[in-house]
Order: C-alpha cells, then structure tokens, then sequence
C-alpha cells in the first residue's frame, strides 16, 4: 500500500515553491507613503503551485499575486505598505500559504521606519491614573515635520470623561494639547479619544487616544480574575500544570490602613490566599490559584466579594471569569 500511494504522488507530481528572498527592508519613508516589493516564487515542482492567502501582523500591509503558478513557470507575492496610519519603527510580517507539500506556509519578514508628518510628542495618546475625586492634566504636544504650516482647525473630543484644549505655541509648526480630566469623573477605565481637525490634504482628521484609569479609594489591579483556555486534557496528562494557573491582585487604599474581614467567592474552584494574612496595611496581595478537582467544563463567571473595616469601601467586589474545556 506504501508503494502504491508513492507511485500515484510520483504520477501526479507535487508543487515546489523556491523563493530568492524571504525579507526586505524599505528603509526610511515618509508617512502616507505606499511602498511595494515584490518577492520572487519559482514553482520548480511537477505540478501547479496554488497560492492561497497571506496573513499579516499589521494593519496597513496588503498582498496581491497570481494564484496559480504552473510547474517550471515564476510568480510573485507583492506586499503594499500603506503608512497613512503608521509611525516609528516596524518590523512587518507576512505569511503566505500555499499547497507545497514541503512548506505550506512561508514568512517574509519586512523592516521600515516611518517619518511622521504630525506627531503627537512624548507619545501618541494620553494616559492619565487617578483617584476619584481627583483633578488631572496631560500636555501632548502635536508637531508638525512639513514646511507647509499646519492649522488645526477643530478639536473634536469622543467621550465624555475629560476636556480638551489647543494651544499654539509656534505658528503652523507646533501646538500644545491639553487634557483635563474633571473632578468627580466616575471611576473605571475609559478609551476615549479626540480628534484633531486640519487643513492637510492626507492627515485632514489625526485621532489622538485617551486613556484613562479612575481609581476608586480602595481599589483592585486588575480589575478583573481572567481563567480562560483551561483544559482538563492537559491537566490529567501533566497535573503539575496546575501550578501555572494563578492570578495574583493587588488591593490597595489611598490613604491610610484597612483590615480584609473577610473573601469568599460563588466560584467553587478558586483557592485564595493573602499576604499579610492578617491586621491592618495599606495595601494586601491576593494570590489566586485553580483547585484542579473542582473544576467542571463550561463558562464561569462569578465574583470575589471582599469585605474590609473601611466605613466608606466596607465591600470590593471582583469579577471573574473562565472557560474550562
């Protein structure tokens, strides 16, 4: 049966992709450029190489290429790089997969850095932590690497838990930035943005993000106990697995000591230790670990519910989550 199924691969031929490179380095371009290369495939097999798709690590990269490559006959797979919305440096990747018996799949590894025509300075968002009932303030700067001047011409915020301000500080070329966030903001985490309107004829509308963590008095980080992707099959063939299925919580007060009275949780597997294990701190490290004989397939979701001696957080509540299979 061996030879058999030998003899009819032989009689059907198999396709054999040969690449002259694999990587490619565009060099420094100008953001909004759209840069191309082409990387060579011969197909030196017996019968016709189908390439089927390329995936990437980035947005911005497309593909294009001819599907079929007859035996002895050459193809490309053309990468574009549209850099409208890139900055910095960047190592790219692009995984082609084809029917080659031999390698199905192919990477090509590409490098650029991209010159920005405005940049937000020292980064390209704000990201603000608070206490509730705290004020805060961000300055980015928003520079502008053309000799064409710039003009903002709108600040267009998309949330509604800070305040932002322009000022011009040179005219045409540089532009302060201000973010406030108000007093008396609800505490959570927000991802919010503004946008910043101009008269450029490619970057009229440059999204600036915002990023913002109201912490409450007495509050917990993360916010939230994350078990998803636990499988019972490699926990029976390696139960030392267990021991990698932890979280660990810090909870921790602004001001001032408290004492934990007391932790439960309606999730039946969770085993949660603390440190320091009694009396008063300002702060207490929740280690949370998986009893492996309890748990059971499906969705969980559940909370940790901490109660404490602090009139005004007298409960913290924590959410947790996971997915056994």
């Amino acid at each position: 049966m061996v030879l058999a199924n030998v003899s009819i691969a032989q009689t059907q031929g198999v396709p054999r992709a040969v690449f002259s490179e694999k990587g490619h380095a565009f060099g420094l371009v100008k953001q909004g450029e759209v840069v191309v290369h082409k990387f060579a495939v011969r197909n030196e097999g017996t019968s016709s190489l189908i390439l089927d798709r390329v995936d990437f690590n980035l947005p911005g990269l497309t593909s294009r290429f001819k599907p079929t490559i007859e035996p002895g006959a050459e193809g490309a797979v053309q990468i574009e790089l549209n850099t409208t919305h890139l900055t910095g440096d960047l190592e790219l990747e692009a995984v082609l997969y084809m029917n080659d018996p031999v390698q199905p799949r192919v990477k090509f590894t590409m490098s650029v850095t991209v010159d920005p025509v405005i940049e937000i300075q020292p980064l390209p968002a704000a990201y603000l932590s608070i206490y509730e009932g705290e004020k805060a303030e961000q300055v980015l700067r928003v520079v502008n690497h053309e000799e064409q001047p710039l003009e903002i011409t709108r600040v267009e915020p998309e949330g509604t838990h800070f305040k932002a301000e322009l000022r011009e500080v040179q005219s045409g070329k540089v532009y302060e930035l201000i973010i406030t966030v108000p007093p008396g903001t609800a505490p959570g985490r927000y991802f919010e943005s503004v946008l910043l309107h101009t008269n450029h004829s490619k970057f009229s509308i440059v999204p600036v993000g915002v990023n913002l963590f109201i912490k409450r008095n007495i509050y917990a980080n993360p916010e939230m106990v994350d078990f998803s992707g636990i499988n019972l099959s490699a926990l029976a063939a390696k139960p030392e697995l267990i021991n990698s299925l932890y979280e660990t919580v810090m909870l921790k007060k602004r001001h001032d000591e408290f004492e934990i009275k007391s932790i439960q949780s309606d999730v039946p597997f969770l085993k949660i230790t603390q440190s320091p294990a009694s009396g008063r701190s300002s702060g207490f490290q929740l280690d949370i670990g998986v009893m492996h004989e309890k748990l059971v397939v499906g969705e969980i979701s559940g909370t940790i519910r901490i109660t404490t001696d602090d009139k005004e957080f007298p409960e913290v509540l924590i959410p947790v989550k996971a997915s056994i299979e």
